[in-house]
């Protein structure tokens, strides 16, 4: 076989055109792991940023107890009901405002141990209110029948 200028300059252009593909691959390869290495970093920083976040957080949190929770929640429905009251007293009737006497009691400190001790044994004073009830029942029944003979 015999080589010309022409088949030479072939082959550089082919052995040129294979390198570049290769260059192009090499690139390619590299562009990739550029944008992983770069993927990895932004994972890293946001991982670092959510540990930095959450240690805050876990910082800022406070375990809330019954009495505080209920404190929180019942100021809310406090301030509802007095201008549930508002509403009351201006469309229906003004005895309505009378009631708001109790929102001014729930605003005094002293009285936060009164409402502690009554909150915390609801379910003994209701139970205590139900008999008083039965006991005042019975005791009304027995004083009709002891006096209803004479009424005439």
């Amino acid at each position: 076989m015999q080589l010309t200028f022409g088949t030479l300059y072939s082959y550089s252009t082919i052995r040129n055109k294979f390198k570049r593909e290769e260059m192009r691959k090499y690139i390619r390869k590299e562009e990739e792991n550029m944008k992983m290495a770069a993927n990895e970093e932004k994972v890293h920083r946001l991982k670092a940023k959510f540990e930095r976040t959450e240690a805050r957080l876990d910082n800022n949190f406070v375990d809330l107890n019954f009495d505080e929770v209920h404190k929180a929640l019942f100021s809310c429905a406090s301030i509802f009901l007095y201008f549930l009251i508002c509403v009351l007293g201006m469309f229906s009737s003004p005895y309505y405002y009378s009631a708001h006497i109790f929102y001014l009691f729930t605003k005094v400190k002293v009285l936060d141990n009164v409402y502690q001790a009554v909150f915390k044994n609801l379910q003994e004073l209701l139970l205590l209110a139900l008999v008083s009830v039965g006991i005042f029942l019975v005791l009304s029944v027995l004083v009709v029948n002891l006096y209803a003979p004479f009424a005439n």
